[in-house]
């Protein structure tokens, strides 16, 4: 079939030529060297075969290798898609282009709909900084990078997730795309809650101890062992946490012995107790750093008492076999079997601690590196407000190293009497304090001008309900905040553009149509023609469009920088409120206010619309009043309704509107003040400084020559 299928005439060519052959044959003895040409022509008949033949053979090896990569792009596409961990590709940029079933199935949406958006749609807005160090800074010799981020699919619950991330590169060494694995680790969290759990429950006594021998974690066994609550013995060694004699010799010379072999070690020790003494065996493992030194040890003791009692009395039964063998033997091998399997048990108890320890070394590795790298300035106090833990981050922004902040005061570093009366609220109430863009200086970082903050201060709880400490977080947010106000300061100025345009180009232009369409219906209508009506709908169609372009360009560019320009814009929201919403609202305004800035300007005509608008939308009001009242190059704007007043207690969060009103506060040089009025209501106060113009204005007037 095949061959019929790439050389359709090669067959009938062969029978031709036989059938020519056949029929010369016949007549081969009539024609001189007729014998020789048949001769000839069954040679190439028969070349002619065998080259069809090869041609058959290449072209069925030609279709063979041509369904070699059919089938290998078959078999990854199937592995791709049905791979039980989430991989998808995206740009350099983050966008994905292809994702396969597991990485829908995470996000939760449909795999044809993933390619085009971006990845950090589905991450927490909390992580997307973490996600952005992830995505940008590629080189071709950069390993590969991991990381942690919460992921908010669009179908389904909000899950942590473990992320692995490489970079592929074309030809010139530039970033061509991003390969990314993601593993949901809601479990391994669980597992870890579990085993934190068994830790602190485990009748065995378990605690963690720096190479120091000081402790720096313990279960409440270990603090029974030691006869000291767990608090009092974070920080100390052995002896100080209770332990005297030969015991604590035991433990140090364990620890030694453990931190210049780094292999583990099992010891005995007593410890006396009334009425009689208890043992336990201890095993102290090593716990190591990235640079293979031990950097912590975990101890494990449990209590032997009664395998060393079994022990004893096996040994002395033992002794008296020689004097009254008789009756005993039964009994020895009893307790002989006892302590094999108290044995037996205790090693299966060791080989599975030993596990767990392994995993929990693991994580402790993992946490301290994402603790030590991270970009965050994270810090842990006590409930004394003292630090217990911080970060390279931390320590580098106060300019020091992280051991030199360990023990000192909050107020030492930063001397905020605020903070501090902050944190002992969140002490006292256990819910957490979030402050953004908090403008902070930092002795550790450079002078290239005022940093901004987003920080927060978290409960810490240990055994009981009361919180313990703090968790102190802060992220740089200055750059941030300038692109913001960078963006704000370039759409003011586009919207004043568009506006001035709009009345100055449109407006006239729409104006003069108006003019010329109107002397144009008065001829007409003049000269008995039936276009004078349409010329007079012309001449109104413009008038029309003329108004609102002055209406959209009044919302676009509501202030003009005339004398009573700004006086005019507020009397003119005032009398479309009132014409809007039907709720009396008047001004008060000693006379003409210049403002020569338009930003300035501008910004308080928003302060006074955001108010007015907050007023009729959240309080109810039903009578307003704006106060305008200069005083020596100084400006005051009150904002004044009769509505439902201030929530009790305020809240916290504030609203968009009252964000925005204080941010264009702080623009101007200002301050913002919202408090409740007696009578009942609200009024929203912004207070300005003199403005530069007038100061600059008084300054040259100061300067000028005394005219006599």
């Amino acid at each position: 079939m095949a061959r019929q299928k790439h050389h359709p005439d090669a067959e009938g060519l062969l029978e031709k030529l036989q059938a020519l052959r056949d029929h010369l044959a016949d007549h081969a003895g009539d024609v001189p060297g007729m014998e020789d040409a048949l001769a000839d022509l069954a040679a190439a008949a028969e070349e002619l075969a065998d080259d069809d033949e090869a041609i058959r053979h290449q072209s069925e090896a030609l279709l063979h290798s041509r369904r070699i990569p059919d089938t290998q792009q078959r078999k990854y596409r199937e592995l791709f898609d049905f791979a039980p961990d989430a991989y998808l590709t995206t740009d350099a940029f983050g966008v994905i282009e292809e994702a396969n079933r597991a990485a829908a199935d995470l996000l939760g949406v449909d795999p044809n709909h993933l390619p085009g958006k971006p990845l950090s749609g589905f991450v927490a807005e909390e992580d997307h900084q973490a996600l952005r160090r992830l995505a940008v800074g590629w080189a071709p010799n950069t390993a590969l990078r991991r990381g942690e981020v919460r992921l908010q699919p669009h179908r389904g619950d909000p899950a942590p997730a473990a992320v692995t991330v490489g970079a592929s590169f074309d030809a010139r060494g530039a970033v061509r795309g991003l390969r990314w694995l993601l593993r949901d680790v809601t479990e391994r969290r669980r597992r870890e809650e579990e085993f934190r759990a068994l830790v602190t429950h485990s009748p065995d006594a378990v605690a963690r101890i720096d190479t120091q021998g000081r402790f720096l974690y313990a279960n409440p066994a270990m603090a029974e062992l030691m006869g000291m609550p767990v608090k009092r013995m974070l920080g100390r060694d052995v002896r100080e946490a209770g332990l005297s004699g030969p015991a604590a010799d035991q433990w140090e010379e364990a620890i030694d012995r453990v931190l210049l072999s780094g292999e583990q070690q099992t010891f005995e020790f007593r410890v006396k107790t009334r009425p009689c003494c208890r043992w336990f065996q201890t095993r102290l493992a090593p716990e190591f750093g990235p640079d293979g030194t031990v950097m912590t040890l975990l101890a494990v003791s449990r209590e032997v008492t009664e395998a060393k009692a079994a022990l004893a009395r096996a040994e002395e039964a033992e002794k008296d076999a020689g004097r009254a063998r008789d009756g005993l033997d039964d009994e020895v091998q009893r307790q002989t079997s006892e302590l094999i399997e108290a044995n037996l048990a205790l090693q299966a108890e060791v080989r599975r601690r030993k596990e767990v320890e392994a995993d929990l070394r693991n994580t402790s590795d993992l946490l301290r590196r994402l603790f030590d790298t991270t970009d965050l300035l994270i810090a842990y106090v006590d409930a004394d407000l003292r630090f217990v833990r911080v970060n390279r981050a931390f320590a580098g922004a106060f300019g020091g190293h992280p051991d030199d902040l360990i023990g000192r005061r909050y107020a030492n570093l930063l001397n905020h009497p605020e903070h501090e009366a902050i944190f002992r609220e969140v002490l006292r109430t256990g819910r957490p304090y979030r402050k953004p863009e908090d403008p902070l200086a930092l002795p550790g970082l450079p002078e290239s001008g005022p940093t901004f903050w987003d920080w927060t201060a978290e409960p810490v709880y240990e055994d009981d309900d009361a919180a313990s400490g703090l968790r102190l977080t802060l992220a740089d947010v200055t750059e941030q905040k300038r692109l913001r106000e960078d963006v704000i300061a370039a759409g003011e100025a586009e919207r004043q553009r568009l506006g001035q345009d709009l009345h100055d180009s449109i407006g006239q232009d729409l104006a003069g149509l108006a003019y010329v369409a109107e002397t144009l219906a008065k001829r007409l209508s003049a000269d008995g023609s039936p276009l004078a009506n349409r010329a007079h709908t012309v001449a109104d169609l413009a008038r029309k469009a003329g108004e609102e372009a002055r209406l959209v360009a009044r919302g676009l560019c509501p202030v003009d920088l005339s004398d009573e320009g700004f006086t005019e814009a507020l009397q003119a929201l005032v009398d479309e409120t009132h014409e809007v919403y039907g709720i009396p609202c008047t001004l008060e305004c000693p006379g003409p206010v210049p403002i020569r800035d338009i930003a300035v300007a501008t910004d308080l005509y928003r302060v006074a619309q955001e108010a007015i608008h907050n007023a009729i939308k959240h309080a109810d009001a039903q009578r307003l009043r704006i106060r305008l009242t200069p005083d020596d190059g100084a400006l005051t704007l009150a904002v004044e309704d009769d509505g439902v007043g201030l929530p009790n207690p305020p809240d916290e969060a504030d609203g968009m509107g009252l964000r925005v009103m204080r941010y264009r506060c702080q623009r101007m040089g200002g301050r913002l003040e919202v408090s409740a009025r007696p009578e009942g209501g609200t009024q929203v106060t912004c207070v300005l400084p003199a403005p530069r113009d007038k100061v600059a204005q008084d300054q040259e007037t100061d300067d000028e020559p005394d005219a006599t």
